[in-house]
């Protein structure tokens, strides 16, 4: 087969392939464009390609709008697209907004053509022009998204632990909640803001993480568990997962832990141990939580098991919003200067100089340019997935000095970057 060269002529991504002697293949024309009105079902069959059959199409589902889609065409037959969700991610106690990638797929007849790269260089390009400062994906494959800036920059975890090992003793007073109440949402926004990398939930993030909840294939519960009060310190929600081989002692079922977040170490005690009330029958618990956090909190730590875990990448969108929107301990005062490297987003590119005091942020244009440092490294830095010695030693932060690496410590430094959704 001819190679495949690519060019940009009008406005449309033109794809041709080159003579070989033996007669030239026509030109395919592919066109880069948000997805039309009324393929929103051609679509969800395309990813049925990439990622297998889910749910038929529903067309009341919640899903970005069209213009947040952005699609690859050739003539009036969609072969690939993306979509962008409009979020945000809190860092260092502060909202960063943030355009969460994916359903990134292309047709199997149209792969091999850099289409995919292609719909990720637009998607950039209108984050950046939207005022987004942060993207964020979960990888199919990292060298598709490093190519266009993309590092890893923290974790997705659903750690496990038998049923009994989750009993803290905690007197608990639990009831069914439903999800409309808005005590939920106030308590998961006082919980997410204290973590690094947890969405700050939109109306869409919300009403997306109500329906998946919703659309589960086995009955699910909510509870929430109050204190004397009635203040409620925590939200669980789960369903049962009958076991394949059920224990003759009568260990039927497992327990997935699709939402757990509690209002202190208290409340994550009154949590845990209402799942263990199922002790007599129920085999583990699959909790979609901070693995860290939950071998601190339960006695035997050391029984956890990882389960799944799923690394996402961020990358800098807009660098200097980045940097002025994120949150940084109020006693670090930094000054470190950076040549940025970014040939995607040529407007993060070049020298630049990082401050932080007084837990005010910013990235300017000019300075010296000592420590060179790629905008998927950078990303990976500001979360707080990479330490700055580590890439300092694998040559990814050249030119740093000692002092440098140590400002980039402090500035960056915060609990381990995770999320709780997926997207």
């Amino acid at each position: 087969m001819a190679p495949t060269r690519g060019a940009e002529v009008g406005g449309r991504i033109i794809l041709h392939r080159v003579p070989t002697g033996i007669g030239i293949v026509p030109v395919v024309d592919v066109t880069i464009e948000s997805l039309r009105d009324g393929d929103e079902e051609a679509a969800h069959a395309l990813a049925e390609q990439s990622f297998g059959p889910s749910r038929p199409y529903d067309p009341v589902a919640v899903s970005p709008p069209n213009s947040d889609t952005v699609a690859a065409y050739q003539g009036d037959t969609l072969v690939g697209r993306l979509k962008v969700l409009d979020s945000a991610q809190w860092f260092g106690g502060r909202s960063v907004s943030m355009g969460g990638i994916g359903g990134v797929v292309v047709a199997p007849e149209a792969r091999g053509q850099r289409i995919a790269q292609r719909l990720l260089d637009e998607a950039l390009h209108r984050m950046h022009a939207d005022g987004r400062a942060l993207s964020t994906l979960y990888p199919t494959t990292a060298t598709l998204y490093r190519s266009r800036g993309y590092e890893f920059a923290g974790s997705y975890t659903v750690p496990a632990l038998r049923v009994a090992d989750a009993d803290l003793d905690s007197a608990v007073r639990a009831e069914p909640i439903t999800w409309d109440d808005a005590r939920v949402r106030a308590l998961y926004n006082r919980v997410s803001v204290r973590r690094n990398g947890w969405l700050d939930r939109t109306d869409y993030t919300w009403a997306s993480v109500l329906q998946g909840f919703h659309k589960k294939d086995r009955p699910h519960y909510l509870y929430g568990m109050f204190r004397e009060d009635d203040e409620l310190v925590a939200v669980v929600g789960y369903t049962y997962q009958p076991v394949a081989d059920p224990d003759p002692a009568g260990e039927l079922f497992d327990i997935d832990v699709h939402m757990l977040f509690a209002a202190d170490g208290a409340g994550f005690a009154d949590a845990l141990s209402f799942l263990a009330r199922n002790g007599t029958t129920g085999r583990l618990l699959k909790l979609l939580y901070p693995i860290d956090e939950l071998r601190l909190s339960v006695r035997h730590g050391q029984r956890v098991r990882s389960g799944v875990t799923l690394a996402w990448m961020s990358r800098l969108v807009d660098a200097p919003a980045a940097i002025a929107a994120r949150g940084y301990l109020p006693d670090v005062d930094a000054e470190v200067h950076l040549a940025v490297h970014d040939p995607t987003l040529v407007a993060n590119q070049g020298p630049h100089v990082l401050r932080v005091a007084n837990g005010v942020g910013s990235l300017e244009p000019g300075g010296r340019a000592e420590a060179h440092i790629d905008c998927g490294d950078f990303a990976s830095l500001y979360t707080g997935y990479a330490d700055p010695g580590f890439l300092a030693n694998a040559g990814r932060l050249a030119g740093a000095e000692p002092p440098d690496v140590d400002a980039l410590r402090r500035a960056f430094a915060g609990p381990p970057p995770t999320i709780v959704d997926f997207f």
